[in-house]
């Protein structure tokens, strides 16, 4: 699977839809062809996630 986002696109977590974050830089690829982004709030607080834990923004 390509990655589906990109640096610097605005993103928000599946689960919880009312924070926007940042992709900082895409992971190489995990099990099951899911990529693993690092996203970031306002805060400047990092996360990684997978590719189906994400929508765009």
């Amino acid at each position: 699977m390509r990655s589906f986002f990109s640096p610097g696109e605005l993103v928000r977590v599946r689960r919880s839809t009312s924070s926007i974050y940042e992709v900082v830089r895409i992971l190489p690829i995990v099990d099951h062809g899911d990529a693993l982004y690092v996203i970031s709030n306002k805060q400047g607080a990092e996360m990684i996630l997978k590719q189906h834990q994400l929508m765009r923004a």
